[in-house]
């Protein structure tokens, strides 16, 4: 896929969309299309939740575990896992902006459709794991 063609291409993916899925499925096809040697981050993680859930000690010891999983499934095909975390501040967000306009940061493979061909656009949103976006188009009513 173009998607697929467009990761093996960089050496760093930032995942700003992770699905937290439990068994790691999609991110599993972001790190097979990775080249080996490879990193991936994201500051999708699950510490918040599963402290709000099971306490602080708890909730920390399952987060770990968590990110133990992860990095164990990415070192399966070479990659580099890691969390990204930073402060969400004006600054930071500037510095990150910064970077996708230098094109330091590439976004992933947009595909745009408009509203008519709705049912297109969900239908290639079913097939694609979370990969890249889709944008469905409004046309103005003034």
């Amino acid at each position: 896929s173009d998607i697929a063609r467009g990761i093996a291409s960089c050496d760093t993916l930032l995942n700003l969309v992770a699905s937290g899925d439990a068994n790691l499925d999609s991110e599993r096809a972001l790190f097979a299309a990775l080249p080996p040697g490879g990193r991936y981050a994201t500051p999708v993680t699950p510490v918040i939740g599963m402290i709000d859930q099971f306490g602080f000690v708890s909730g920390a010891i399952r987060s770990w575990a968590c990110l133990r999983r992860a990095r164990k499934a990415a070192k399966q095909y070479g990659v580099e896992y890691r969390w990204a975390l930073f402060k969400a501040d004006l600054a930071s967000l500037d510095r990150l902006a910064a970077l996708v306009t230098g094109s330091v940061l590439l976004p992933p493979p947009v595909a745009v459709h408009p509203f008519a061909d709705l049912q297109l656009a969900h239908a290639a949103s079913q097939q694609s794991p979370r990969l890249g976006k889709i944008v469905v188009t409004m046309e103005s009513v003034d």
